[in-house]
């Protein structure tokens, strides 16, 4: 099986700010992870999909995320999804990355891989960043962190922050919705999709893997984020 891992890279135009360091901190995870991949003769490579803005907005660190349509994100997501030849095409957020002590995990998975099925995994906010991560070196401290967890419960979260699909069946139905504007959204409709699809058991929550989140400044009252119209106005 090959797999192609993009990384969906987003800072806000500033050098220091901390999106753009959890961006750095994220690639660097990524590619050891697919050097560690490689080295277990996993075929694998993984890319970028960079939907930063030109140029810095003006309170892009007060008021954020922006609408989808200023980065052309979906858009960018389809065009590297149309051109992949991979047995499976996976997405991960450039505030989220897999420590190094799952990486055997991710193997084990990779060994696995079962075609047209859907993988998605637990997302934990980090809430010690200061304490456990270094954005210097790209390590991370995993014995002393601290965290809330997305879904306690042990429920599927859907499509977000990382999964990896059976490419096949992501062009099957046209991938991410192009007209989207609200942030979060894109990727549930996509696990809708499947849903009413009747293609809902294909997706797997692997529980054994967590995905860590990196926190950054989300104003969700005043954004599109998720934003529920978008469904209506796209009957779904």
């Amino acid at each position: 099986m090959q797999v192609e891992l993009v990384m969906l890279y987003w800072t806000d135009g500033l050098p220091d700010s901390t999106r753009t360091r959890n961006c750095k901190f994220t690639w660097q995870n990524l590619q050891r992870l697919e050097q560690y991949l490689k080295d277990n003769n996993v075929d694998i490579v993984c890319k970028l999909i960079d939907f930063s803005p030109t140029k810095i907005i003006e309170d892009c660190t007060e008021h954020d995320p922006y609408p989808l349509s200023v980065f052309k994100k979906s858009e960018k997501i389809n065009k590297s999804l149309n051109k992949s030849n991979s047995d499976f095409f996976g997405i991960i957020d450039s505030d989220a990355f897999i420590s190094d002590d799952q990486y055997n995990t991710i193997l084990e998975l990779c060994n696995i891989l079962k075609k047209s099925d859907v993988y998605t995994f637990d997302l934990k906010d980090i809430e010690n960043t200061g304490e456990v991560i270094n954005y210097d070196d790209g390590t991370f401290n995993r014995e002393n962190v601290t965290f809330s967890s997305r879904y306690p419960d042990g429920a599927n979260p859907g499509l977000g922050g990382a999964w990896l699909s059976c490419t096949d069946t992501l062009k099957s139905f046209g991938g991410f919705n192009e007209e989207f504007t609200g942030w979060g959204g894109e990727d549930g409709e996509v696990f809708g999709k499947l849903w009413m699809d009747g293609n809902v058991n294909t997706v797997k929550n692997w529980g054994d893997i967590n995905v860590w989140h990196l926190p950054h400044f989300c104003d969700r009252e005043n954004s599109l984020y998720f934003n529920r119209e978008e469904y209506q106005r796209l009957n779904f």
